[in-house]
């Protein structure tokens, strides 16, 4: 069985006070990498409910454009049947 000298005892204080050390720094870190981390999902977060945002305005704005679009082809429709009945009067009293 060995017994500690008072010069191993001074040297495990200093390599525990080391580790106690390099302990705390660790903490230091994993505490900051997790802020980071924070910040990059609230970044996230962000991103995506501004996305979400453009993503239904747009599909707004393409449910109006094919309402008018489905608008315009109605009335080009109707005009096209006015223009016929107007023309086929005005050949009607032509060719009398």
């Amino acid at each position: 069985m060995a017994i500690r000298t008072e010069k191993s005892y001074n040297e495990q204080d200093k390599i525990q006070a080391t580790d106690h050390d390099s302990i705390i720094r660790l903490e230091g870190k994993v505490d900051q990498i997790l802020v980071d981390i924070k910040e990059l999902k609230n970044g996230f977060a962000n991103k995506i409910v501004d996305l979400e945002k453009r993503v239904q305005s747009l599909e707004g704005l393409k449910t109006k454009m094919i309402g008018i679009g489905i608008a315009v082809s109605i009335a080009i429709g109707l005009f096209g049947l006015y223009i016929r009945s107007f023309i086929e009067d005005v050949f009607k009293h032509i060719y009398k």
